[in-house]
Order: C-alpha cells, then structure tokens, then sequence
C-alpha cells in the first residue's frame, strides 16, 4: 500500500519569507557465541543472507496513516522542511507548500551484534592500559552504515574505537555472523571492504566501476530493463554524473545526452560503460562551470547530484557559501543556456540535511525554490532511504523535481504500485556469500578509487522509488485527495 495524504497547504507571509524556519531479516541471522553456530547452519549462509519481509498491513480505503498537523510556518522558526512536499506559490511576500504524508516499505531491521575483546598488552613487566576510546565488549545494531568516500570508513581495524565500531568494515568484521562464516569457509578474516560487496551495497551490477572487467549484460538488462531505451524518454545533461548510477535509476523517463564530471577515474567508468553499450553514449565534459550547451542539444532537461560537503552533517554545513554546495547554481545556468523551447525540466539529489532548519540550509532551499519558480517550474521534492528498497542502512537521499507546466515528464509512465513489502531482496542479482564482503588484500589505487565512487554514488533503487512517488504527485494532481494502492 502506498498512500499519500494532501494536507492543506501553509503559507508563509512577510519578513519571514526569505528567512523562514519550516519543517513546517533481518539480513544476517545472529548468534550468541562463536562456538553456538553449527557447520550446517553456516551452510545456509553462503549465498548472500536472504531479506526477512515484514508483513503487509494494511489499511481500509479512506483513512490516513497519519495527519499532517496544519502549521503556520510564519511563526515556527525551529522545524525543518517537510520530507515530501511541492511549491504551490511563490512571491516576495508569500511561500505556500502543499506538504504530503507517505507510507513506505521499510526493510526489517537488523539484530546485527559486533563483539570485541582486545588483548591486553605487555609492556616490560607491567601491562599496558586499553587506549582511550576503544570499543570494547558487545553492541547491537539495527542497520549497516553507508559507504563514504573516506578511505577509513571502508577498512577495518582489529582494534576499533568507539566511533570507528560504526564503520561499515568494523561491523562486518567484528559482527559474531562474520566471524563464524569464515570459520566455516576456513579463511581468514578480511580487512577492507571488498569491492564486489562495496557495489552490491550501492545497488549497482558486479563490476560497474571496473575499468578491465565487463558488466554481465543479461543481469544488468534484468535490474535496469529500461536503461538502453530511448522510446518515449526525455533526453537530459546528466551534471555531476559520478558513475551515471543517478541516471540507472531515473531512466524510466530520462536518458542522458552528455555527461559532465570533474573527477578523472569517473570520466573513465562512464566511458568503459558506454563503450560496453550500458550507457546512452554522449561527450564527457570536466567542468560544470566552464561547461557549455551547444546549440544542437536535443535535452531538454539538465540535472544530477550536486556536491554535498557544504549541506551534510560531516561537512561545513555552509550551503549555499560553500564554494562546492555552491555549485548548484551552475545547475540553473546551464538550465538557462538550453533554447526556450526545450527547458522543461531539472532533477537534483542530495543528503536529507538539506531540509534542515539550519539557516544555511534555509537559504539554500530559498534559492532553490526562487530559482524554479522564477523559471516557470514547479517543484516537488520526496526524501527515499535505503531501508525503503529492502536495504537497512543508515542512507536517506533528497529528491527535487522541477518541471514546466503543462510537460508531460510523468504522463507517459506506466502508473507502478508501491506496496509495504518487498518482492525480492536487495540487489539480489549480484549477491556475494558473506565471508567475502571483506578481502585481507590491501586495494590499489585504482580500487581506492573506485570506493571513493561508490561513497558518493546514488543508490539507483532510492532514484526510481522517488520517481514513482513524485509521479503520483505530478500526475494525480491537487484534485486526487489520495492514492491507495
């Protein structure tokens, strides 16, 4: 079932305006010991572990999951901005937000436990106290951490501390399940997240970042069926494109005609990819602000991820006055140099703290939604994270979707139901057993390089869930009080 509840739109008024304060399985089984698994129950562990469905509830036609409250926004300074929402008005004086509630499928949450005994050192005749902030003893945790761009985050320690334990390769090293299923392999206990399990975690087909080895076809055809189509697609500039993985998930009705990304390796993947024939081929440019369209462009849309240092809760948290974050204003620049007649829509993605009630942040979605609206575009954003497409893991992304009016981005999509449970496990395609999520091989640098990929990358199944959700909203209209599927 997927619902979606259209409150009544708030305004904000005045002074407030430019300034407002809105917002408004079980993947592994888990034991208690070492010793307590079986030999033949570790069996059941070789392919990757299997996502436990939550049952389906579900709910009588005509009534809300929840209500969304009716705030004035103009008087509320300390609430972020609604996770699901569209612009229905925008002036000097007055911003109205129509703000909707969804119901998601939410992966199972894991009982993961991590387990660390540090061996007491000996210095001279005397023994050598525990560093400060190790981990030590037993802890529970209810999802995976994200993989990030840091090299530490994807290398595990055999002493961890406190706040390395929550790093991806410390809680698959460190977890009794892990450890049991190496003993069960006779192999030893790896040390770096190996890149095979680095891409099924992204979502993303075995060997997609690779520049010797070849994508599986026939397995990239079944995750992404209507990747190589053009057919009644709306072709796009693909900004800050990474691995194209942002564009896998959208290409239900986009397909990119030209990719711009600053970083090397990347440029490399894209076109390994595109000479495979898994991405639409295009000329691959290096710098969004120096980056021109060319009069004989076919897009009619331009868009991509654009960097986050100055937005997430790692980084400045600048916005808008982070030179990085600031990039998004290239976005609207090139959106600007497309002929009049073919500007018809803009996609962007970036971390949840970008609906934040800090005030940076407010002055960045200000400028979003003045810079939208002011173009003629109406622009609707949804929040989607990973537990949303049958991962636990701690990884919530920000969709936005502008578009013109009267354009029919959405109007020609096959309306697809979203139900609250899920039909198969994550990424199953491209499963690995467990004890090969980390590898006692150090990476080169050409790995490295591919991990730095994969902590920026975009989930493609979190893409194609917020399109599917913001198709109900284009689609349906303000006259579709509800959707109940």
């Amino acid at each position: 079932m997927f619902m979606i509840m259209f409150a009544k739109p708030f305004e904000i008024h005045g002074a407030h305006c430019k300034s407002f304060g809105f917002s408004a399985s079980q993947i592994m089984p888990v034991c208690d010991s070492v010793d307590q698994v079986s030999e033949s129950e570790m069996e059941s562990l070789a392919p990757a572990p299997p996502l436990v469905e939550e049952p389906s509830r579900r709910y009588p036609a005509g009534k809300w999951l929840k209500c969304m409250k009716v705030v004035n926004w103009s008087r509320c300074k300390d609430l972020a901005l609604p996770s699901c929402a569209t612009v229905l008005k925008f002036s000097k004086s007055c911003v109205r937000l129509q703000p909707y509630c969804t119901r998601l499928a939410k992966a199972k949450k894991l009982n993961l436990k991590v387990v660390h005994k540090p061996a007491k050192g000996v210095s001279g005749k005397r023994r050598a106290p525990l560093k400060s902030g190790m981990f030590t003893g037993q802890r529970s945790f209810s999802s995976w951490s994200s993989i990030r761009c840091f090299s530490a985050t994807v290398r595990s320690s055999a002493n961890p501390s406190n706040r390395g334990i929550c790093d991806l390769a410390n809680q698959i090293r460190h977890s009794v399940t892990y450890q049991n299923a190496c003993r069960a392999a006779k192999v030893s206990l790896g040390q770096y997240l190996a890149l095979p399990a680095a891409e099924w975690f992204s979502g993303l087909p075995t060997n997609w970042t690779s520049l010797e080895s070849k994508v599986c076809k026939k397995t990239f055809e079944q995750m992404f069926p209507h990747a190589l189509s053009k057919a009644g697609k709306a072709p796009c500039i693909s900004l800050f494109s990474g691995c194209g993985a942002l564009e896998l998930g959208l290409s239900r009705f986009i397909w990119a005609t030209e990719y711009v990304e600053i970083n090397e390796f990347a440029q490399l993947v894209l076109r390994k990819r595109m000479q495979e024939g898994l991405l639409h081929r295009g000329r691959v440019h290096s710098d969004v602000t120096t980056f021109q369209v060319s009069e004989d462009t076919e897009a009619c849309g331009v868009g991509g991820g654009f960097p986050c240092q100055g937005i997430s809760c790692g980084g400045s948290q600048m916005g808008l006055n982070d030179p990085r974050s600031g990039l998004l204003r290239a976005v609207f620049k090139i959106f600007a140099e497309l002929p009049p007649r073919q500007r018809k829509f803009i996609y962007l993605e970036n971390v949840k703290s970008i609906l934040s009630k800090q005030n940076d942040m407010k002055d960045l979605m200000y400028f979003l939604i003045k810079a939208c609206c002011s173009r003629g575009l109406t622009l609707s954003w949804t929040s989607v994270a990973l537990e949303n497409v049958g991962l636990p893991a701690q990884r919530r992304r920000t969709f936005f979707f502008a578009v013109v009016k009267g354009c029919r981005l959405f109007q020609e999509l096959e309306f697809r139901p979203i139900n609250t449970f899920f039909q198969e496990p994550f990424n199953p395609r491209n499963s690995l057993p467990l004890h090969q999520w980390l590898t006692v091989e150090k990476p080169t640098d050409q790995d490295n390089e591919r991990l730095k990929i994969l902590g920026n990358v975009v989930v493609p199944a979190c893409a194609d869930l917020a399109s599917a959700i913001l198709h109900c909203v284009v689609r349906q209209g303000q006259d579709q009080v509800y959707v109940s599927l």
